[in-house]
């Protein structure tokens, strides 16, 4: 059965614990008489991907458009939640769906300035906008389309997004539109928005830093001219005094991310993935060469540092997608939980529904340059 999310005089979205046809069918028709220009944007758990193609049957017989994800849980009432789907009705704006997208720098930035300006021909100087990316998390090469994006967009819009896909980063179609499903993809959303998202995530600088010595993309092949495991390894054991090997190695890495620490003294989370046969580390978002890296200090359970900060920047009665890093779910286990509920209880009013994230994108201030975390809360407002 769907519930309504919470007691206002319109809830822009709709928790549906399995397709239902006769009550999405009632969301949108019931939308639609609040605003006949609204489009539709949809998260789907990845335990219900099959419903995906019913959600695009019955958008079929509306003249409005259908985009979405899939994530690995969805977030509903301050719960994580492994099945469903969520509809949210969006003010109309301008989007595109990218697939195909090359894993080579030079084609994928053609493919970028191709899609940004496509977008930017849209912007009305008289509006505030967002722009809203959905990225499939196994794409090698975000940052170097963020890159891209800004050169065209530089400070008109404001950046935000996520990634979508699968928990075990095996890679599946997890974007959509009306007509198809597919992978190697991102989505992005031009949305009227006069805030940029808010992000968070707590983690703590020790004093000593590395180097990332050899890296491509996403890969880190050495650390101070040493192995990269081999270094990481060794820092763990000092800084924490944890043995960590191949066998725990995906049990443990979660708990002991890297930061990469900017000029500006913006922390960019960086949390490992996979170890491959070489002992390359791999981590969701991308780790430029030469990057001054540190081992950070994790929130522990209880902490509500995080959620202090993020809750002190939420205005009241808004409409907004709310996201939590899944490395930082499976590091606090059920703190997780805790702490959600605990933002929850300290924002004084709004509309809120999202997804569990396999990495977040943000602006340290509007306009400013997008950037690429991991392990944060992040909230949009898409009023």
């Amino acid at each position: 059965m769907g519930k309504d999310a919470a007691n206002t005089p319109f809830n822009f979205f709709q928790y549906f614990d399995s397709f239902n046809k006769a009550e999405i069918d009632n969301f949108i028709s019931s939308s639609l008489k609040q605003n006949p220009t609204y489009h539709f944007l949809a998260f789907v758990a990845e335990n219900n991907v099959e419903t995906i193609p019913q959600l695009q049957e019955l958008f079929a017989g509306y003249d409005v458009d259908l985009i979405g994800a899939v994530f690995p849980e969805l977030i509903v009432d301050a719960n994580f939640i492994q099945q469903g789907i969520i509809v949210f009705a969006i003010k109309k704006s301008a989007h595109i769906l990218v697939d195909e997208i090359p894993h080579d720098n030079i084609s994928v930035k053609s493919k970028a300035n191709d899609f940004s300006s496509k977008l930017e021909s849209h912007l009305n100087s008289d509006s505030t906008y967002g722009l809203f990316m959905i990225f499939d998390a196994m794409l090698p090469n975000i940052a170097t389309i963020l890159d891209e994006t800004f050169l065209i967009f530089g400070d008109e819009v404001n950046y935000m997004g996520v990634n979508a896909g699968s928990e075990t980063f095996q890679p599946i179609p997890c974007l959509f539109d009306k007509d198809k499903i597919v992978g190697n993809a991102m989505l992005a959303i031009l949305m009227n928005s006069d805030k940029p998202a808010e992000l968070e995530h707590g983690y703590k600088v020790p004093d000593e830093t590395i180097v990332a010595t050899s890296t491509d993309s996403n890969c880190i092949s050495s650390i101070d001219w040493k192995p990269a495991f081999e270094t990481y390894r060794e820092k763990i054991m000092q800084y924490y005094q944890v043995e960590i090997n191949n066998e725990n190695f995906y049990e443990l890495a979660v708990h002991f991310p890297f930061g990469i620490i900017r000029a500006d003294d913006e922390i960019l989370v960086r949390i490992p993935v996979m170890l491959d046969d070489n002992e390359y580390l791999y981590c969701v978002g991308e780790i430029p060469e030469n990057s001054i890296l540190t081992l950070l200090e994790s929130p522990t359970e209880g902490s509500t540092d995080t959620i202090n900060n993020l809750s002190a920047k939420q205005s009241a009665n808004t409409q907004n997608l709310i996201f939590y890093c899944a490395g930082r779910k499976m590091h606090l286990k059920e703190g997780a939980e805790q702490e959600l509920n605990g933002f929850y209880n300290q924002i004084e009013s709004g509309n809120y529904a999202g997804a569990l994230t396999l990495g977040e994108i943000g602006s340290v201030n509007r306009g400013s340059y997008p950037l690429f975390h991991n392990a944060t809360l992040v909230t949009i407002s898409v009023n």
